[in-house]
């Protein structure tokens, strides 16, 4: 993608040089483009799939995030469903089998980017981490072209919050030991936060009439409202009157209460945007005139339970400098909406000083509200040759290497039915006149 001339003196350009920089974890550096004046613009891209990492790789993105959880390869790509291992996939994937594994996504970035492309590894699950750490000890130390691809490996190793869900290490000494000892990798610490709409996740995790595959598609149907509330599926609306129906016979239970509100009103903003109107309907209600679509459609719903509260504290922060201290290369992973405030803000730039070979990676969960301009604090602070924000994708919306799936859904035919029955019109018309004709 286009992007504006740096100066000479701020791009590494075919060089090997003392480490400068975010590269100050790696021995040698060899790198095309990346700006060390300013990593928070490094051109970044989350994928899930072959095809994705295949079009990463092609339109030469500097970082390439992937999501590990444990699961099984699909049979066509040489997989077994026996076999479980480390998988790459979307966050909210609901099977655990994908084409691409931790493997050959590592081999990919290592063997085709000419070592302009990293890899920042995150895990879904605390148990597939042993696992992917022998795989990356394997392909890591087999090559030896690593030491000239940047590897990040971020684990949660303390918690920001009691009520967190996100995976959190057991023995963080250990595992950051172990990290830091895999050739070319720089572990990545990072805390298991509580912000944004993960109030909402809780409560509906905690939830123990629905399934998992359900949760998942609630979630994605929760997530298609604020992004694309006018391309929501008749599909999923009859997927969710069939879930109010089953949390209605559980209501005089307590505890499925929340996911009953959360359903409800999510099929309500759907009603009342107007899109779905023919899966919503009661084809035994009177008919009532039709009236067009919202001009500005509901996108959010429940926003009383968005937490907004959540910062990180010294008594966080100097933990987290305890666990980091016998550490050379280090990174520091954080959330965007928990910087908000000064004081936050300080805390966390606690973690580089003194040290100018550590850096800190600013992300967001997909549904969090925060935009890059709300870090302009932390990067006024640290600078921003000190910090990499992975915040939103690098491409558009209508970027088809974006809406490549991992698994192609089957055909719609709704739309095609009058045109398919005119068809088969046609052709036996045909028939019957050829038929005439030949006597």
């Amino acid at each position: 993608m286009a992007s504006s001339k740096k100066p000479k003196s701020n791009v590494i350009k075919s060089c090997t040089t003392a480490v400068v920089g975010l590269f100050f974890l790696l021995t040698v550096v060899e790198c095309a483009d990346w700006d060390l004046g300013d990593l928070s613009h490094v051109p970044w891209i989350s994928v899930s799939s072959r095809s994705e990492l295949e079009s990463a790789i092609e339109k030469g993105f500097s970082l390439v995030q992937v999501s590990v959880d444990n699961g099984t390869q699909f049979l066509h790509t040489g997989g077994d469903l026996n076999n479980f291992l480390p998988i790459i996939v979307g966050d909210t994937d609901s099977s655990p089998a994908s084409d691409l594994t931790l493997s050959h996504a590592l081999k990919q970035i290592i063997v085709k980017t000419n070592k302009r492309t990293g890899l920042h590894i995150k895990f879904m699950t605390a148990s597939i981490l042993p696992q992917s750490l022998d795989v990356l000890t394997d392909v890591m130390s087999q090559s030896a072209d690593v030491i000239n691809v940047p590897v990040f490996v971020e684990v949660n190793v303390l918690e920001a919050s009691k009520e967190s869900t996100q995976p959190l290490v057991r023995d963080p000494e250990q595992v950051i030991m172990k990290i830091s000892q895999i050739p070319g990798v720089t572990p990545v610490l990072g805390w298991a936060t509580y912000h944004g709409n993960d109030k909402v996740w809780k409560s509906l995790a905690d939830n123990t009439s629905l399934t998992r595959f359900e949760l998942l598609r609630v979630r994605r149907i929760i997530e298609n409202l604020r992004f694309s509330p006018t391309t929501i599926k008749d599909t999923d609306v009859r997927f969710l009157n069939i879930i109010v129906n089953k949390l209605e016979m559980t209501a005089s239970d307590p505890q499925h209460s929340f996911a009953h509100l959360v359903v409800s009103h999510l099929l309500s903003a759907i009603k009342t945007n107007g899109h779905n109107d023919k899966a919503i309907e009661d084809p035994y209600s009177p008919r009532r005139p039709y009236r067009p679509p919202r001009k500005e459609p509901i996108t959010e719903i429940l926003p009383d339970y968005y937490i907004t509260n959540e910062q990180y504290t010294r008594t966080q922060v100097d933990r987290m400098l305890a666990l980091a201290k016998p550490l050379n290369n280090v990174g520091f992973s954080v959330r965007a909406g928990m910087l908000k405030s000064d004081e936050s803000v300080e805390q966390i730039s606690r973690l580089l000083k003194d040290d100018s070979s550590r850096f800190i990676i600013v992300s967001k969960k997909k549904m969090d509200k925060e935009e890059v301009g709300d870090v302009d604090k932390l990067l006024q602070r640290v600078g921003r040759n000190r910090v990499l924000v992975e915040m939103g994708d690098w491409t558009s919306a209508d970027d088809p290497a974006k809406d490549i799936s991992r698994v192609p859904e089957p055909r719609d035919f709704s739309s095609g039915c009058n045109y398919i029955s005119m068809s088969l019109y046609a052709i036996t018309l045909a028939s019957l006149v050829l038929s005439v004709m030949s006597y």
